[in-house]
């Protein structure tokens, strides 16, 4: 089984609203992902906004390379604390390119 805490930011004025916006567009997409995927609202008025994940049929590593490839890896504690191993951050970083070469397909810019 799979669990992870996910931080989307603090819910202070200026930015509660683009905090929440980010944490609604994870909650979308890990849904759309992974359709088994359990989600806990773990808002803490100190902390902010956060969402407790638990998975049980799917691959802790098929879930990091998503989280990798989707932009979700700083938000990710269990992912950012894995990232800290410059090995296991490269197997991630080459699976997440190989399963999602979209995502890294560099842009051709022409002026």
């Amino acid at each position: 089984m799979i669990t992870d805490l996910l931080y989307f930011g603090h819910d202070v004025r200026d930015v509660s609203q683009s905090n929440a916006r980010i944490e609604q567009c994870f909650i979308d997409e890990a849904k759309e992902r992974f359709p088994t995927i359990r989600i806990k609202d773990a808002y803490d008025k100190a902390k902010g906004f956060r969402q407790s994940i638990e998975l049980t049929d799917v691959d802790q590593h098929e879930y990091h390379i998503w989280l990798y490839a989707r932009g979700w890896s700083k938000a990710s504690a269990s992912l950012s604390l894995l990232l800290k191993d410059e090995e296991a951050a490269e197997n991630i970083m080459n699976a997440a390119k190989e399963r999602y070469p979209h995502i890294f397909e560099e842009e051709l810019i022409s002026a």
